[in-house]
């Protein structure tokens, strides 16, 4: 039997458990590396197809925020 290329493995893995996929990208986020973060965001994709779906199907919606510590941005 051939094995799944791991790209692919690890897609079909987070398509299959989206509450396990959210727990190793806040887990990837944490630790801050970036390299893990692009090949994790990768197969998310390759899951999910794009970030509006990758956060969709984890239950998520993306909201931008300022950072606690940042003073208010105006408008020119």
């Amino acid at each position: 039997m051939r094995s799944k290329p791991h790209d692919e493995a690890m897609a079909e893995l987070y398509r299959s458990d989206p509450a396990f996929a959210l727990e190793v990208i806040n887990g990837t986020l944490a630790d801050g590396n970036r390299a893990e973060l692009l090949t994790v965001l990768h197969h998310m994709a390759q899951a999910f197809s794009g970030v509006p779906a990758i956060l969709k199907a984890m239950g998520l919606r993306l909201a931008v925020q300022p950072m606690p510590s940042s003073p208010p941005v105006h408008a020119a």
